[in-house]
Protein backbone atom coordinates (compact mmCIF):
# COMPACT_ATOMS: atom_id res chain seq x y z
CA UNK A 1 0.00 0.00 0.00
CA UNK A 2 0.89 4.04 -0.96
CA UNK A 3 1.22 6.31 2.09
CA UNK A 4 -0.29 9.82 0.65
CA UNK A 5 -0.40 12.53 3.36
CA UNK A 6 -0.97 10.30 5.82
CA UNK A 7 -3.75 8.02 3.97
CA UNK A 8 -3.44 5.43 2.24
CA UNK A 9 -4.67 3.54 -0.58
CA UNK A 10 -7.58 1.44 -0.05
CA UNK A 11 -7.63 -2.26 -1.06
CA UNK A 12 -10.80 -4.10 -1.46
CA UNK A 13 -13.27 -4.46 0.89
CA UNK A 14 -12.48 -0.71 2.18
CA UNK A 15 -15.58 0.71 0.48
CA UNK A 16 -17.92 2.76 2.97
CA UNK A 17 -21.45 2.99 2.38
CA UNK A 18 -22.35 6.71 3.35
CA UNK A 19 -22.63 10.55 1.80
CA UNK A 20 -20.25 13.44 3.35
CA UNK A 21 -22.43 14.86 6.74
CA UNK A 22 -23.61 11.10 7.50
CA UNK A 23 -22.46 9.97 11.18
CA UNK A 24 -20.92 6.35 11.38
CA UNK A 25 -19.66 4.07 14.08
CA UNK A 26 -16.15 2.56 13.95
CA UNK A 27 -13.86 1.26 15.86
CA UNK A 28 -10.14 2.06 16.40
CA UNK A 29 -7.51 -0.02 14.77
CA UNK A 30 -4.48 1.59 14.52
CA UNK A 31 -3.42 5.71 16.48
CA UNK A 32 0.66 7.50 14.76
CA UNK A 33 1.42 10.87 14.79
CA UNK A 34 0.14 11.59 11.57
CA UNK A 35 -3.87 10.11 12.21
CA UNK A 36 -6.06 7.31 13.20
CA UNK A 37 -7.37 4.64 10.96
CA UNK A 38 -10.38 2.65 11.73
CA UNK A 39 -12.72 -0.35 10.93
CA UNK A 40 -16.41 0.41 9.85
CA UNK A 41 -18.91 -1.70 11.89
CA UNK A 42 -20.16 -2.78 8.41
CA UNK A 43 -16.61 -3.54 7.28
CA UNK A 44 -13.63 -1.71 5.49
CA UNK A 45 -11.57 1.32 6.96
CA UNK A 46 -11.56 5.26 7.33
CA UNK A 47 -8.76 7.70 8.24
CA UNK A 48 -8.68 10.64 10.39
CA UNK A 49 -6.35 13.53 10.74
CA UNK A 50 -5.04 15.20 13.39
CA UNK A 51 -6.47 18.17 13.11
CA UNK A 52 -10.36 16.58 12.84
CA UNK A 53 -9.78 14.56 16.42
CA UNK A 54 -10.64 17.71 18.96
CA UNK A 55 -11.63 21.51 18.50
CA UNK A 56 -8.03 21.80 19.33
CA UNK A 57 -6.41 21.56 16.19
CA UNK A 58 -3.29 20.49 17.32
CA UNK A 59 -3.91 17.80 18.86
CA UNK A 60 -1.81 14.37 18.78
CA UNK A 61 -3.71 11.05 17.80
CA UNK A 62 -1.75 9.16 20.62
CA UNK A 63 -3.05 11.16 23.38
CA UNK A 64 -6.66 11.10 22.12
CA UNK A 65 -7.82 7.53 20.84
CA UNK A 66 -6.61 4.02 21.70
CA UNK A 67 -6.59 0.94 20.10
CA UNK A 68 -9.90 -0.81 20.45
CA UNK A 69 -11.62 1.88 21.48
CA UNK A 70 -15.53 2.63 19.86
CA UNK A 71 -16.17 5.88 18.10
CA UNK A 72 -18.94 7.80 16.26
CA UNK A 73 -17.53 10.30 13.52
CA UNK A 74 -18.62 12.37 10.84
CA UNK A 75 -17.68 11.72 7.34
CA UNK A 76 -15.86 14.23 5.64
CA UNK A 77 -14.78 13.20 2.59
CA UNK A 78 -15.35 9.89 0.50
CA UNK A 79 -12.94 7.36 -0.52
CA UNK A 80 -11.62 8.45 -4.08
CA UNK A 81 -8.46 7.80 -6.46
CA UNK A 82 -7.85 4.67 -4.05
CA UNK A 83 -7.48 7.06 -0.98
CA UNK A 84 -9.60 5.48 2.22
CA UNK A 85 -12.94 7.81 3.68
CA UNK A 86 -12.19 10.45 5.93
CA UNK A 87 -13.89 11.18 8.80
CA UNK A 88 -13.92 13.84 11.87
CA UNK A 89 -14.65 14.14 15.55
CA UNK A 90 -14.15 17.09 16.09
CA UNK A 91 -17.15 18.38 13.99
CA UNK A 92 -19.66 16.35 16.49
CA UNK A 93 -18.62 18.78 19.14
CA UNK A 94 -20.27 22.03 19.82
CA UNK A 95 -18.84 25.14 18.47
CA UNK A 96 -17.76 27.32 21.24
CA UNK A 97 -17.97 30.57 19.61
CA UNK A 98 -21.78 31.63 19.80
CA UNK A 99 -21.68 30.90 23.72
CA UNK A 100 -18.43 32.85 23.61
CA UNK A 101 -19.73 36.13 21.75
CA UNK A 102 -23.00 36.19 23.56
CA UNK A 103 -21.27 36.28 27.09
CA UNK A 104 -18.06 38.63 26.46
CA UNK A 105 -17.61 42.10 24.96
CA UNK A 106 -14.77 44.38 23.80
CA UNK A 107 -12.98 45.19 27.22
CA UNK A 108 -13.61 42.11 29.22
CA UNK A 109 -10.82 39.97 30.45
CA UNK A 110 -10.41 36.53 30.02
CA UNK A 111 -7.79 34.02 30.95
CA UNK A 112 -6.00 32.12 28.15
CA UNK A 113 -3.05 29.55 27.25
CA UNK A 114 -0.38 30.66 24.54
CA UNK A 115 -0.24 27.80 22.08
CA UNK A 116 2.44 29.80 19.95
CA UNK A 117 5.11 32.20 19.93
CA UNK A 118 6.02 34.16 16.76
CA UNK A 119 8.04 37.36 16.29
CA UNK A 120 5.08 39.19 15.54
CA UNK A 121 2.36 38.01 17.46
CA UNK A 122 1.23 35.54 20.05
CA UNK A 123 -1.20 32.32 19.11
CA UNK A 124 -3.30 31.88 22.16
CA UNK A 125 -6.28 29.83 22.99
CA UNK A 126 -9.34 30.40 25.38
CA UNK A 127 -10.80 26.99 25.34
CA UNK A 128 -10.53 23.87 22.71
CA UNK A 129 -12.20 25.84 19.95
CA UNK A 130 -11.76 28.98 20.39
CA UNK A 131 -8.63 30.89 19.53
CA UNK A 132 -7.14 34.60 19.23
CA UNK A 133 -3.95 36.30 18.91
CA UNK A 134 -1.97 38.64 20.57
CA UNK A 135 0.19 41.37 18.23
CA UNK A 136 3.39 41.71 20.10
CA UNK A 137 2.96 45.48 20.71
CA UNK A 138 0.07 44.42 22.95
CA UNK A 139 2.08 42.49 24.69
CA UNK A 140 3.66 44.51 27.16
CA UNK A 141 3.33 48.30 28.58
CA UNK A 142 6.18 50.57 26.67
CA UNK A 143 7.94 49.44 23.47
CA UNK A 144 7.85 45.92 21.99
CA UNK A 145 9.57 43.35 23.27
CA UNK A 146 12.91 42.66 20.54
CA UNK A 147 12.78 38.62 21.63
CA UNK A 148 9.23 37.67 23.23
CA UNK A 149 10.08 34.00 23.62
CA UNK A 150 12.59 35.24 26.53
CA UNK A 151 9.04 36.87 28.05
CA UNK A 152 6.66 34.00 27.93
CA UNK A 153 6.20 30.96 26.14
CA UNK A 154 4.06 28.21 25.06
CA UNK A 155 2.04 26.72 27.56
CA UNK A 156 2.11 29.89 29.64
CA UNK A 157 -1.25 31.24 31.17
CA UNK A 158 -1.68 34.67 31.05
CA UNK A 159 -4.80 37.35 31.51
CA UNK A 160 -5.76 39.36 28.49
CA UNK A 161 -8.38 42.14 27.50
CA UNK A 162 -10.57 41.70 24.69
CA UNK A 163 -9.81 44.44 21.82
CA UNK A 164 -11.55 42.92 19.04
CA UNK A 165 -14.02 40.34 18.93
CA UNK A 166 -16.10 39.18 15.63
CA UNK A 167 -18.15 35.86 15.73
CA UNK A 168 -18.86 35.61 12.44
CA UNK A 169 -15.26 35.33 11.28
CA UNK A 170 -14.30 33.30 14.75
CA UNK A 171 -11.43 36.23 14.97
CA UNK A 172 -10.03 37.00 18.71
CA UNK A 173 -7.75 39.95 18.77
CA UNK A 174 -6.20 40.75 22.96
CA UNK A 175 -3.88 42.87 24.50
CA UNK A 176 -1.75 41.64 27.80
CA UNK A 177 -0.48 45.50 27.87
CA UNK A 178 -4.02 47.02 28.43
CA UNK A 179 -5.05 44.56 31.24
CA UNK A 180 -2.00 45.63 32.57
CA UNK A 181 -2.75 49.36 32.70
CA UNK A 182 -6.36 48.09 33.75
CA UNK A 183 -4.76 46.38 36.94
CA UNK A 184 -2.32 49.93 37.52
CA UNK A 185 -5.64 52.02 37.50
CA UNK A 186 -7.53 49.44 39.50
CA UNK A 187 -4.85 49.58 42.28
CA UNK A 188 -5.11 53.50 42.28
CA UNK A 189 -8.79 53.31 43.06
CA UNK A 190 -8.29 51.03 45.83
CA UNK A 191 -5.51 53.31 47.46
CA UNK A 192 -7.46 55.86 47.31
CA UNK A 193 -10.47 54.59 48.68
CA UNK A 194 -8.64 53.34 51.37
CA UNK A 195 -6.90 56.92 51.92
CA UNK A 196 -10.17 58.09 52.04
CA UNK A 197 -11.39 56.06 54.53
CA UNK A 198 -8.09 56.17 56.68
CA UNK A 199 -8.76 58.97 58.61
CA UNK A 200 -12.21 57.51 59.88
CA UNK A 201 -12.67 56.84 62.97
CA UNK A 202 -13.72 53.03 62.11
CA UNK A 203 -16.83 53.51 65.17
CA UNK A 204 -19.05 55.51 62.66
CA UNK A 205 -17.78 52.77 59.68
CA UNK A 206 -19.11 49.76 61.90
CA UNK A 207 -22.25 52.08 62.50
CA UNK A 208 -22.69 52.46 58.35
CA UNK A 209 -26.39 52.25 57.31
CA UNK A 210 -26.21 52.64 53.84
CA UNK A 211 -23.76 52.47 50.92
CA UNK A 212 -24.31 53.52 47.24
CA UNK A 213 -21.36 52.67 44.26
CA UNK A 214 -21.63 53.62 40.50
CA UNK A 215 -18.54 52.47 39.29
CA UNK A 216 -17.13 52.03 35.33
CA UNK A 217 -17.37 47.85 34.19
CA UNK A 218 -13.72 47.33 33.97
CA UNK A 219 -13.40 48.47 37.57
CA UNK A 220 -16.18 46.48 39.24
CA UNK A 221 -13.94 43.26 40.79
CA UNK A 222 -11.54 45.06 42.41
CA UNK A 223 -13.56 47.84 43.74
CA UNK A 224 -16.15 45.29 45.03
CA UNK A 225 -13.47 43.09 46.86
CA UNK A 226 -12.47 46.63 48.59
CA UNK A 227 -15.73 46.84 50.41
CA UNK A 228 -16.12 43.89 50.73
CA UNK A 229 -13.15 43.60 53.20
CA UNK A 230 -14.05 46.77 54.82
CA UNK A 231 -17.31 46.45 55.71
CA UNK A 232 -17.57 42.59 56.33
CA UNK A 233 -19.77 41.79 58.98
CA UNK A 234 -21.23 45.40 58.99
CA UNK A 235 -23.52 44.35 56.31
CA UNK A 236 -25.16 48.12 55.36
CA UNK A 237 -27.95 48.28 53.19
CA UNK A 238 -25.76 48.53 49.88
CA UNK A 239 -27.20 49.91 46.20
CA UNK A 240 -24.16 48.88 43.22
CA UNK A 241 -24.84 50.04 40.02
CA UNK A 242 -22.03 49.38 37.52
CA UNK A 243 -22.41 51.67 34.33
CA UNK A 244 -19.95 54.02 32.47
CA UNK A 245 -19.84 57.48 34.28
CA UNK A 246 -20.34 60.61 32.87
CA UNK A 247 -16.70 61.25 32.12
CA UNK A 248 -14.20 58.71 30.62
CA UNK A 249 -11.71 59.79 33.56
CA UNK A 250 -14.35 59.27 36.05
CA UNK A 251 -13.93 55.41 37.35
CA UNK A 252 -15.92 55.00 40.77
CA UNK A 253 -18.57 57.55 42.74
CA UNK A 254 -18.97 56.00 46.11
CA UNK A 255 -21.11 56.89 49.30
CA UNK A 256 -21.52 55.80 52.68
CA UNK A 257 -24.09 56.76 55.30
CA UNK A 258 -23.29 56.03 58.78
CA UNK A 259 -25.72 57.18 61.99
CA UNK A 260 -24.76 57.16 66.08
CA UNK A 261 -27.37 58.09 67.95
CA UNK A 262 -26.53 56.07 70.91
CA UNK A 263 -28.04 59.10 73.15
CA UNK A 264 -31.82 59.81 71.81
CA UNK A 265 -31.32 63.69 73.09
CA UNK A 266 -28.08 64.33 71.27
CA UNK A 267 -28.17 65.53 68.18
CA UNK A 268 -27.86 63.11 65.45
CA UNK A 269 -24.07 62.66 63.54
CA UNK A 270 -24.24 61.78 60.27
CA UNK A 271 -21.09 60.47 58.39
CA UNK A 272 -20.49 60.87 54.70
CA UNK A 273 -17.63 59.99 51.81
CA UNK A 274 -17.44 60.95 48.80
CA UNK A 275 -15.19 60.38 46.07
CA UNK A 276 -15.90 61.03 42.23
Amino acid sequence: MTYTDGNFESWEGDELAGQVGDIVTARVERVQARGAYVRFEGGGRGYIRPRELTLSADADPRAVLTVGQTIRAMIVQPGVDGLLPELSLRRLETDPWPAFAARHRLGDVIAVTVKHVYADQLLVENQPGLDGRIPIDELQPGNPPDHPEALIKAGDRTQATIIYLDKTRKQLVLSVRRWIERLATADEIVDRLAGATAHVDIEPLAEAAALRLSVAPAEMGDVGRFLGETFRGIDPAATMVCTPLAHDEMKVEFEVTAYRRRDPDAPEKRLRIEIG
